[in-house]
């Protein structure tokens, strides 16, 4: 499924705000070994799954991140 963020940047200075700027940005959303079989299918080989903010961690069934280290 796709996940629709909005994104707000705000320019700032001393005195206040100079200029804000909005940006849609939708992103992908995987299922549970989605991602793998995704990533198998164009030809990686070594696929090694990190716990988000943690790389000497590998991540648990509930985490709703998981970062991917991939090679071909």
């Amino acid at each position: 499924s796709v996940a629709p963020l909005i994104l707000k940047y705000e320019l700032m200075n001393n005195t206040g705000l100079l200029k804000t700027e909005m940006e849609y940005y939708p992103i992908k959303l995987y299922q549970p070994g989605e991602m793998d079989s995704l990533l198998k299918e164009v030809g990686f080989r070594h696929i090694k799954k990190i716990k988000a903010y943690d790389r000497s961690r590998t991540p648990s069934p509930h985490d709703d991140i998981v970062v991917y280290e991939c090679t071909k």
